[in-house]
């Protein structure tokens, strides 16, 4: 649902501020969510990765409500991953190497971990042991520490 809160300005049901518009022209301004109109209502980023090109971000994460506006974003599909040892789109729209254990094919990083940033995404020696979770991957009494047994 929209509710207005200005003039050319609606408010979403996540709580953001978009423009309203009927055609692409209307969102020429740089007070506008993107240069887009989506579905003859909002101002969005993009309509397709298209739109996307060149801003870093190549994969247009169209949301499902017309009143929502859509994302440029890193991936949305693994076909959106080139780089390699980032082949993976991960639940936060961005390439990673992996986002299960079976990503993970070298015998010593078998790992996918699910730990913060740095090494989330990425394949690890072992996973866990911090923060009361269980140890996975590490043997003779060594601790896991930032995916590597020590």
């Amino acid at each position: 649902m929209l509710a207005l809160v200005g003039c050319g300005s609606t408010q979403t049901d996540s709580g953001s501020t978009v423009s309203e518009c009927t055609t692409d022209t209307d969102c020429a301004t740089a007070q506008s969510n993107g240069p887009r109109c989506k579905s003859a209502l909002i101002c969005t980023a993009c309509l397709s990765d298209t739109d996307c090109a060149g801003t870093g971000t190549p994969a247009c994460w169209i949301k499902s409500a017309p009143s929502e506006p859509n994302t440029c974003r890193g991936c949305v599909t693994d076909a959106h991953c080139t780089t390699p040892g980032a082949t993976r789109c991960n639940r936060d729209l961005t390439c990673t190497e992996c986002r299960a254990d079976t990503d993970c094919t070298n015998s010593a990083r078998p790992y996918c971990s699910s730990s913060p940033p740095p090494n989330w995404g990425k394949c690890v020696e072992c996973t866990g042991g911090q923060g009361g979770l269980p140890q996975v991957g590490c043997t003779s009494g060594k601790l896991c520490n930032n995916g590597k047994c020590g």
